[in-house]
Protein backbone atom coordinates (compact mmCIF):
# COMPACT_ATOMS: atom_id res chain seq x y z
CA UNK A 1 0.00 0.00 0.00
CA UNK A 2 3.09 2.80 1.04
CA UNK A 3 4.50 1.98 -2.58
CA UNK A 4 1.51 2.62 -4.40
CA UNK A 5 0.74 6.05 -2.02
CA UNK A 6 3.93 6.96 -2.87
CA UNK A 7 3.79 5.88 -6.93
CA UNK A 8 0.84 8.05 -6.80
CA UNK A 9 2.17 10.92 -5.50
CA UNK A 10 5.06 11.03 -7.62
CA UNK A 11 2.69 10.52 -10.98
CA UNK A 12 0.87 13.25 -9.61
CA UNK A 13 4.07 15.71 -9.22
CA UNK A 14 5.12 14.67 -12.96
CA UNK A 15 1.87 15.56 -14.24
CA UNK A 16 1.60 18.75 -12.88
CA UNK A 17 4.77 20.08 -12.62
CA UNK A 18 5.58 18.43 -16.83
CA UNK A 19 8.85 17.14 -15.68
CA UNK A 20 10.26 13.61 -14.92
CA UNK A 21 13.09 14.41 -12.89
CA UNK A 22 12.16 12.79 -9.56
CA UNK A 23 11.71 9.23 -11.40
CA UNK A 24 15.10 8.11 -9.30
CA UNK A 25 12.45 8.27 -6.57
CA UNK A 26 11.15 5.19 -8.04
CA UNK A 27 14.19 3.10 -9.06
CA UNK A 28 15.84 3.44 -5.30
CA UNK A 29 12.20 2.19 -4.23
CA UNK A 30 12.54 -0.69 -6.11
CA UNK A 31 15.63 -1.04 -5.26
CA UNK A 32 14.72 -1.13 -2.04
CA UNK A 33 12.65 -3.85 -2.48
CA UNK A 34 14.82 -6.38 -3.36
CA UNK A 35 16.27 -7.35 0.36
CA UNK A 36 12.89 -7.31 1.83
CA UNK A 37 12.04 -10.37 -1.16
CA UNK A 38 15.46 -11.75 -0.68
CA UNK A 39 14.82 -12.23 3.10
CA UNK A 40 10.87 -13.42 2.13
CA UNK A 41 12.72 -16.41 0.11
CA UNK A 42 14.95 -16.87 2.81
CA UNK A 43 12.14 -17.93 5.53
CA UNK A 44 10.25 -19.39 3.25
CA UNK A 45 13.00 -21.98 2.38
CA UNK A 46 14.95 -21.83 5.60
CA UNK A 47 14.35 -25.84 6.13
CA UNK A 48 15.81 -26.93 2.73
CA UNK A 49 18.69 -23.69 3.20
CA UNK A 50 19.75 -25.08 6.41
CA UNK A 51 20.41 -28.25 5.28
CA UNK A 52 22.79 -26.31 3.22
CA UNK A 53 25.03 -23.97 5.16
CA UNK A 54 26.81 -22.88 2.05
CA UNK A 55 24.01 -22.22 0.24
CA UNK A 56 22.30 -20.48 2.91
CA UNK A 57 25.44 -17.95 3.47
CA UNK A 58 25.93 -17.32 -0.27
CA UNK A 59 21.92 -16.20 0.04
CA UNK A 60 22.38 -14.79 3.45
CA UNK A 61 25.51 -12.34 1.91
CA UNK A 62 23.46 -11.19 -1.39
CA UNK A 63 20.89 -10.15 1.20
CA UNK A 64 23.45 -7.87 2.92
CA UNK A 65 24.65 -6.81 -0.30
CA UNK A 66 21.49 -5.03 -0.87
CA UNK A 67 20.12 -4.25 2.15
CA UNK A 68 21.87 -1.04 2.24
CA UNK A 69 19.26 0.42 -0.92
CA UNK A 70 16.57 -0.18 1.44
CA UNK A 71 17.54 2.77 4.31
CA UNK A 72 19.51 4.69 1.70
CA UNK A 73 16.20 5.69 0.41
CA UNK A 74 15.94 7.85 3.27
CA UNK A 75 19.28 10.14 2.35
CA UNK A 76 17.15 11.24 -0.59
CA UNK A 77 15.61 13.97 1.76
CA UNK A 78 18.73 15.78 0.63
CA UNK A 79 17.20 16.38 -2.77
CA UNK A 80 14.30 18.16 -0.89
CA UNK A 81 14.07 21.85 -2.30
CA UNK A 82 11.79 24.51 -3.80
CA UNK A 83 10.86 23.82 -7.42
CA UNK A 84 8.18 25.71 -8.77
CA UNK A 85 5.19 24.94 -9.54
CA UNK A 86 5.20 22.30 -6.80
CA UNK A 87 4.67 23.46 -3.48
CA UNK A 88 7.46 23.04 -0.88
CA UNK A 89 5.56 20.84 1.31
CA UNK A 90 4.17 18.79 -0.94
CA UNK A 91 7.96 17.39 -2.10
CA UNK A 92 8.04 17.41 1.52
CA UNK A 93 5.84 14.65 1.84
CA UNK A 94 6.69 12.96 -1.40
CA UNK A 95 10.41 12.68 0.04
CA UNK A 96 9.40 11.26 3.66
CA UNK A 97 6.98 9.20 1.67
CA UNK A 98 9.67 7.15 -0.17
CA UNK A 99 11.61 7.55 2.48
CA UNK A 100 9.64 5.74 5.70
CA UNK A 101 9.00 3.74 2.53
CA UNK A 102 12.54 2.55 1.85
CA UNK A 103 13.20 2.22 5.80
CA UNK A 104 10.09 0.32 6.27
CA UNK A 105 11.03 -2.15 4.15
CA UNK A 106 14.58 -2.70 5.16
CA UNK A 107 13.24 -2.91 8.87
CA UNK A 108 10.66 -6.05 8.02
CA UNK A 109 13.57 -7.60 6.15
CA UNK A 110 16.05 -7.21 8.71
CA UNK A 111 13.24 -9.04 10.83
CA UNK A 112 13.15 -12.03 9.02
CA UNK A 113 16.95 -12.36 8.91
CA UNK A 114 16.94 -12.06 12.52
CA UNK A 115 14.45 -14.79 13.24
CA UNK A 116 16.50 -16.99 10.72
CA UNK A 117 20.12 -16.07 12.82
CA UNK A 118 17.79 -16.30 16.37
CA UNK A 119 16.87 -19.53 15.01
CA UNK A 120 20.00 -21.10 14.50
CA UNK A 121 22.54 -19.58 17.27
CA UNK A 122 19.90 -18.36 19.52
CA UNK A 123 18.53 -14.53 21.08
CA UNK A 124 21.64 -13.09 21.97
CA UNK A 125 23.78 -13.68 19.01
CA UNK A 126 21.54 -12.34 16.58
CA UNK A 127 21.31 -9.10 18.24
CA UNK A 128 25.16 -8.90 17.97
CA UNK A 129 24.25 -9.67 14.62
CA UNK A 130 22.13 -6.84 14.03
CA UNK A 131 24.66 -4.80 15.35
CA UNK A 132 27.04 -5.64 12.88
CA UNK A 133 24.58 -5.80 9.58
CA UNK A 134 23.78 -2.09 10.76
CA UNK A 135 27.23 -0.74 10.57
CA UNK A 136 27.98 -3.00 7.66
CA UNK A 137 24.70 -1.37 6.09
CA UNK A 138 25.63 2.11 7.04
CA UNK A 139 28.96 1.67 5.77
CA UNK A 140 27.40 0.54 2.27
CA UNK A 141 24.59 3.84 2.54
CA UNK A 142 27.94 6.07 2.56
CA UNK A 143 29.59 4.07 -0.63
CA UNK A 144 27.21 4.66 -2.35
CA UNK A 145 25.75 8.54 -1.72
CA UNK A 146 28.85 9.58 -0.72
CA UNK A 147 31.31 7.80 -2.51
CA UNK A 148 28.35 7.28 -5.56
CA UNK A 149 29.24 3.41 -5.42
CA UNK A 150 26.42 1.22 -6.92
CA UNK A 151 25.31 -2.07 -5.58
CA UNK A 152 26.34 -4.28 -9.20
CA UNK A 153 29.69 -2.42 -8.97
CA UNK A 154 30.44 -4.75 -6.38
CA UNK A 155 31.28 -7.30 -9.43
CA UNK A 156 32.19 -4.59 -11.83
CA UNK A 157 34.69 -3.03 -10.04
CA UNK A 158 35.23 -5.29 -6.64
CA UNK A 159 39.14 -4.20 -6.60
CA UNK A 160 38.02 -0.69 -6.50
CA UNK A 161 35.70 -0.67 -3.95
CA UNK A 162 37.98 -2.78 -1.58
CA UNK A 163 40.67 -0.34 -2.23
CA UNK A 164 38.26 2.49 -0.64
CA UNK A 165 37.09 0.89 1.96
CA UNK A 166 40.59 -0.67 3.26
CA UNK A 167 42.49 2.68 2.67
CA UNK A 168 39.99 4.43 4.83
CA UNK A 169 39.90 1.74 7.34
CA UNK A 170 43.42 1.81 7.76
CA UNK A 171 43.97 5.97 7.64
CA UNK A 172 40.75 6.30 10.07
CA UNK A 173 41.86 9.99 11.03
CA UNK A 174 42.33 11.07 7.82
CA UNK A 175 38.94 9.96 7.10
CA UNK A 176 37.24 10.76 10.71
CA UNK A 177 33.46 12.31 9.08
CA UNK A 178 33.26 8.83 7.30
CA UNK A 179 33.68 6.78 10.26
CA UNK A 180 31.74 9.33 12.28
CA UNK A 181 29.00 9.60 10.01
CA UNK A 182 28.88 5.80 9.58
CA UNK A 183 28.66 5.21 13.43
CA UNK A 184 26.08 7.90 14.08
CA UNK A 185 23.72 6.08 11.36
CA UNK A 186 24.71 2.43 12.66
CA UNK A 187 23.71 3.33 16.02
CA UNK A 188 20.22 5.58 14.97
CA UNK A 189 19.55 2.34 12.31
CA UNK A 190 19.97 0.26 15.61
CA UNK A 191 17.58 2.23 18.03
CA UNK A 192 14.78 2.55 15.43
CA UNK A 193 15.40 -1.30 14.36
CA UNK A 194 15.09 -2.24 18.54
CA UNK A 195 11.55 0.17 18.51
CA UNK A 196 10.00 -1.10 15.12
CA UNK A 197 11.20 -4.71 16.42
CA UNK A 198 9.76 -4.48 19.93
CA UNK A 199 6.62 -2.65 18.77
CA UNK A 200 5.83 -4.64 15.48
CA UNK A 201 7.99 -7.57 15.14
CA UNK A 202 8.43 -9.29 18.14
CA UNK A 203 5.73 -11.68 18.14
CA UNK A 204 6.21 -12.33 14.49
CA UNK A 205 9.83 -13.28 15.50
CA UNK A 206 8.79 -15.30 18.88
CA UNK A 207 6.46 -17.86 16.37
CA UNK A 208 9.16 -17.76 14.10
CA UNK A 209 8.95 -21.97 13.21
CA UNK A 210 6.89 -22.98 15.56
Amino acid sequence: MGTYISSTLLLVRVVYSGRSTELYLLWNLFLAWIPFILSHLIVRNFHPLRKNPVLLVIAGLIWLLFLPNAPYVLTDLKHLQYLAPVPFWFDLVLLCSFALNGLYLGLYSLSHIQGVVSNLYGQKRAWFMIGLIMYLTSLGIYLGRILRWNTWDVVTHPILIIDDVVSRLLHPLAHFRMHVFVLLLAVTLYVIYRVFYFSFFEKKHNHFHQ
